[in-house]
């Protein structure tokens, strides 16, 4: 069952408002007791804080609070995490467990324009300060974020000390010229000088946005301070690069029944660098095209398993790397677009398929990559095989684009999926090519950590607009 995103964000929260104002300690209620309040988690739709007898700090009803939110909620991936989260941010803040805490306000990043009110938590505990924010910006000060709110900051729900708010909004308006400011005569500033505001708002304690992640089962729960710089170092004296083979398997099937298909949509690899600084980062990247003009391109970073002791999976991706962005770097690393001799609207031209099978013929990993990274993996025994008759690689591709009739849709005909299939491999192929300029340059851990900290919403060149956050993870 896929998470209920809203749902999960929702429930934080509540458990944010319970544990800090109310003063619940949060530790679990028993699995069984819990099983029994999700059947039936709201009585006669009567708020829970408001019930008397219970006044609103029993661990049952805060389980009961953040199952109205998150219904589906189960017990150990989610309500369990959630209150591991809350430890770690406790400790963050300076907060005492036990001990109730009413300076400040709650809310969450709204999914559209406007704040988004959590229905568990009193509407004079809640504020919505940072949407309000992201509402003063300008249609072009929003434009130079795509437009979106989580590309600006990926928070999902924020705090802010209740005797702050007017003072925050009238220094936003007086930094980018709006509200009561509008008509000053003085220089405006935008978004950059709005995030090293809030940056300091962030590092002094009086505003916290907070991004928030799926606890891990077994590996610790990390807040990480994000973007509290304007003068990113991430990439200094980094070492590093791909750790094993790339897989991206080339074998079609159902041709002959007339509904090509390929094997498996995505690029996949494990990568690790480390900093200056000694601080290490593991993670997988996974890369397969959402629709003609966009990759759905997502890093999902490495734990410790405190049991034991080795490396696993983080339950919840980091995010993904936005096209545009990626756009940029293959351009910078091989001089082409993602996109050129890839049509979206007509089947390819033969000298398109040219161009594509020199591509395919030299596509081999470099010496400076071999000994960075690994090798390229086609998918084995089984690689450049079309309904199992085996090609060479040029013949493949060649193929593969005959097979092509120029209308792809992620969601149609099976024929239009696999167009958008076979434009997600051809863009791979610009992929592999970007890794050994980079290797070739000794800049591959640097491009590994550009992939991973542009997934993560982290800024790592001066002048990138990603705002100041805390993750929980």
């Amino acid at each position: 069952m896929a998470a209920d995103v809203a749902g999960f964000e929702k429930a934080t929260l509540v458990a944010f408002y319970y544990t800090i104002q109310r003063g619940v300690k949060p530790e679990p209620i028993a699995e069984s007791i819990f099983k029994v309040l999700k059947a039936r988690p709201k009585e006669s739709g009567i708020s829970l804080y408001t019930r008397k007898g219970i006044g609103g700090t029993s661990p049952r009803v805060l389980a009961q609070a953040m199952l109205i939110e998150y219904p589906t909620m189960r017990y150990d991936e989610w309500y369990k995490g959630i209150l591991r989260g809350c430890k770690t941010l406790m400790k963050y803040i300076g907060h005492k467990q036990g001990n109730t805490d009413t300076s400040w306000y709650f809310g969450r990043f709204g999914d559209k324009g406007g704040f988004d009110r959590t229905g568990e938590i009193p509407d004079n505990a809640q504020n919505g300060v940072l949407d309000d924010i992201w509402n003063n910006f300008s249609v072009q000060q929003q434009k130079q974020v795509d437009r979106k709110k989580d590309t600006w900051n990926p928070t999902d729900v924020y705090m802010v000390k209740r005797s702050e708010v007017n003072s925050i909004i009238d220094d936003v308006h007086h930094i980018t010229c709006a509200g009561d400011h509008k008509d000053k005569q003085e220089a405006c500033l935008g978004v950059v000088a709005v995030n090293a505001y809030l940056s300091n708002l962030m590092q002094e304690k009086i505003l916290l946005g907070i991004s928030l992640k799926q606890a891990t089962p077994n590996v610790m729960v990390n807040l990480t301070e994000t973007n509290f710089s304007l003068d990113p170092n991430v990439l200094d004296g980094l070492t590093g690069g791909i750790d094993g083979n790339i897989k991206q398997v080339m074998k079609i099937d159902g041709v002959a029944a007339g509904t090509p298909n390929f094997d498996t949509n995505s690029m996949t690899f494990t990568a690790r660098f480390q900093s200056a600084e000694g601080k290490g980062f593991s993670f997988i990247y996974e890369s397969k095209i959402s629709s003609a003009d966009h990759h759905a391109s997502e890093t999902r970073s490495k734990g410790l398993n405190v049991k034991t002791g080795k490396e696993i999976n983080h339950k919840a991706r980091n995010g993904s790397v936005p096209t545009p962005r990626l756009s940029v770097l293959i351009k910078k690393y091989i001089g082409e677009n993602i996109g050129d001799n890839i049509p979206t609207n007509r089947k390819f031209k033969a000298g398109e398929i040219r161009e594509w099978k020199r591509k395919m013929k030299n596509l081999k990993p470099s010496p400076k990559f071999k000994k960075e990274g690994g090798d390229f993996d086609f998918g084995g025994g089984n690689a450049f095989k079309i309904d199992s008759m085996q090609m060479n690689r040029e013949d493949f591709i060649e193929t593969a684009m005959d097979l092509y009739s120029g209308d792809p849709k992620r969601k149609g005909t099976a024929q239009q999926k696999y167009d958008l299939e076979l434009i997600s491999k051809l863009r791979s192929i610009r992929y592999f090519e970007m890794f050994n300029a980079a290797a070739n340059k000794g800049e591959l851990a640097e491009l590994m950590s550009r992939l991973y900290f542009m997934s993560s919403k982290i800024n790592v060149d001066q002048g990138d607009l990603a705002g100041p956050f805390v993750k929980i993870q």
